[in-house]
């Protein structure tokens, strides 16, 4: 009799163990799922540690080169080297990783975002684009963020500060 009441307690036990964990939030069990990683359901702090996990979550046409994240600016240089790469992408790369970064995170207020290429025989780089974003900006009712703007550089233009050169732009593609 003493045996059938420690068996059905165990069984109890489980039961109750596998209900609880089935009622439990997602990732709760899960030690790795709460690492530094940028889920899409809640904003988190930004940080020199899940810096590299955010922007390897940021789909993007453009080679990163550079970036850094201090205090509440995150910096980041995309590589226009490669004449294949369209402008609209790279807008688009601009838009995502403003989008992703005042989105997904609690404490990046700005972004500065420069498109970057190689001069001719390495002896540095020449800026060829440059994307200023401050947050209030996008929270702002008038500058509602859509999902993928039409035409991505008219849109940031008209609600970040975006510089371009159309000229380098041109001559890098070898025209």
């Amino acid at each position: 009799m003493r045996e059938w009441r420690k068996t059905a307690s165990l069984a109890a036990a489980a039961a109750a163990a596998l209900i609880l964990l089935a009622l439990a939030p997602a990732g709760w069990a899960r030690p790795e799922a709460a690492g530094s990683s940028f889920a899409e359901s809640a904003p988190r702090r930004m940080t020199g540690g899940n810096l590299v996990d955010f922007l390897l979550q940021s789909p993007l046409a453009a080679p990163i080169v550079r970036t850094e994240w201090e205090w509440t600016l995150l910096s980041v240089d995309l590589s226009a080297d490669d004449p294949a790469l369209t402008r609209e992408a790279v807008m688009r790369d601009l838009y995502t990783l403003t989008e992703r970064a005042f989105r997904t995170t609690t404490n990046v207020q700005q972004t500065l975002i420069r498109v970057v290429v190689r001069e001719p025989g390495g002896r540095g780089e020449q800026v060829i684009a440059v994307l200023y974003a401050k947050r209030d900006q996008w929270k702002h009712p008038a500058f509602g963020m859509p999902e993928q703007p039409v035409h991505a550089e008219r849109w940031l233009a008209e609600t970040y500060k975006l510089t371009m050169d159309a000229d380098a732009w041109d001559r890098r593609r070898g025209g």
